[in-house]
């Protein structure tokens, strides 16, 4: 997915350079022990060749939810289809509900049930530069997912992983 993803396309229809720039890290540079890295390196416009090596001829199917309801975000969600299937993948685009859109895929239950999503799309910002604020709010599982609310919207829950992120905290 990281491979496949046209990421400059997205960054140029919601705004370009005045809407940010393309990362490669989870954390922003304001956070203190930031360190550059790209686990999937590639441009911007992706590495469709890496891609389809990694998937290896596979089609996986793949539910991409996201908040409808202005001509922006569908452009947004026909970008990420576009990009994805010219590596194989078959994207299902499925709208939700644009005023509840969070609230549904802060909701464990339709995250990981039928309807679900595989995919979604959302943002979010941290609330001041500590990791406590994203990788404590994106990432934590155990006793931080909940029945609903979560912003955890991946539901990532693993052991070794919350342990670090306790200890960091402390």
């Amino acid at each position: 997915l990281n491979y496949a993803l046209n990421k400059d396309a997205i960054l140029k229809l919601i705004g370009g350079e005045y809407a940010g720039k393309v990362s490669t890290t989870i954390t922003a540079k304001t956070v203190p022990g930031f360190q550059p890295y790209d686990a999937y390196p590639a441009p911007a416009t992706g590495d469709v060749a890496k891609a389809k090596e990694l998937l290896k001829g596979a089609t996986p199917t793949i539910k991409l939810c996201y908040r409808p309801g202005t001509p922006l975000r569908e452009q947004v969600a026909a970008t990420y289809k576009e990009a994805l299937e010219r590596a194989g993948f078959q994207i299902v685009l499925s709208p939700t509900d644009a005023t509840s859109h969070y609230t549904l895929i802060g909701n464990k239950v339709y995250a990981n049930t039928n309807p679900g999503c595989d995919l979604l799309t959302g943002g979010w910002g941290q609330d001041y530069p500590s990791n406590s604020t994203v990788m404590g709010v994106l990432m934590k599982g155990g006793g931080a997912i909940h029945a609903e609310g979560n912003n955890n919207w991946s539901y990532l829950d693993v052991p070794e992983l919350n342990t670090k992120l306790d200890t960091l905290l402390s």
